[in-house]
């Protein structure tokens, strides 16, 4: 029933969703074809201005879009989640003959997956630019040689402070995955508990939790960083040793953050069901 649940999901957020992605990889491919081929009206007096002026506000309104597309795409998923279980929805969402946590699961496979891949487009977009100003102010760049460049750059970085590439690496993906999904149950916590708390004000009390949420955990960081750090500094004092215990301490409280929030996120939207 998860696999049918997630699919409908899909769908259903691939609505809105979609539309934005091709916007901002529409906008991405026009700025670089501006990039690639110049000023044609350099020498023309008048034309020249107007050119530069359409080609900065196009470039500047690219990547104001594709730094607040996976935004964009987060708001979607929270109002859909919004809809479904704090509206009028809900009623047809608590009838469906499937377990609360299975509800909640195919949402947040759904929102992980549609983040993430906006993540990884955002990031694709900005290189792209990157890439063809590169090859722009560059003549015989080509897009192996780029990435070649970049790949001895971060060899040497490792190197000098004696951290293993392919290691950092694997970590760093590893945080980065654990605290997306750890990031979007607190999300869906925010917001139940805002729903719960403040009836006439859903919306005020979901945004006023989130920022609760984060302070506390910002705190519990904090204070784990610390006693950490000190740590490394007493048993091993090596640069690389440090930026393990960055990627592992927030790997593993943004893990433990995000199983707690999602047991408490559960078992708040089952109270839902049986006060209705």
């Amino acid at each position: 029933m998860l696999g049918k649940l997630l699919k409908y999901e899909m769908k259903a957020t691939a609505r809105p969703i979609v539309p934005a992605f091709l916007a901002v990889l529409g906008l991405t491919l026009i700025s670089s074809l501006f990039i690639l081929f110049g000023n044609p009206f350099e020498n023309v007096e008048g034309l020249d201005t107007v050119y530069s002026t359409v080609f900065g506000s196009l470039l500047a309104f690219t990547i104001i879009a594709i730094v607040v597309f996976t935004a964009v795409v987060i708001i979607f998923i929270l109002q859909r989640f919004y809809k479904n279980f704090f509206t009028d929805e809900a009623y047809l969402t608590f009838t469906l003959p499937v377990s609360t946590s299975q509800n909640l699961g195919a949402k947040l496979i759904s929102g992980f997956l549609w983040i993430l891949l906006a993540g990884f487009v955002s990031l694709f977009c900005i290189f792209y630019i990157i890439f063809v100003a590169a090859l722009k102010s560059a003549e015989g760049l080509s897009l192996a040689a780029f990435f070649d460049a970049l790949g001895r750059d971060f060899q040497t970085t490792f190197a000098r402070i004696g951290l293993d590439g392919a290691v950092f690496g694997f970590e760093l993906l590893v945080m980065v995955l654990v605290s997306m999904a750890s990031s979007l149950i607190i999300y869906y916590l925010s917001v139940t508990l805002g729903c719960f708390v403040a009836k006439k004000h859903k919306v005020w009390g979901s945004i006023g939790m989130y920022f609760a949420i984060n302070f506390a955990i910002s705190i519990i960081s904090n204070l784990l960083y610390s006693f950490l750090t000190v740590g490394v500094y007493a048993v091993d004092y090596s640069i690389a040793s440090v930026f393990h215990v960055m990627l592992l301490v927030p790997t593993l409280l943004y893990l433990c953050i995000g199983v707690a929030g999602w047991f408490l996120c559960v078992k708040l939207l089952r109270d839902k069901i049986n006060l209705q």
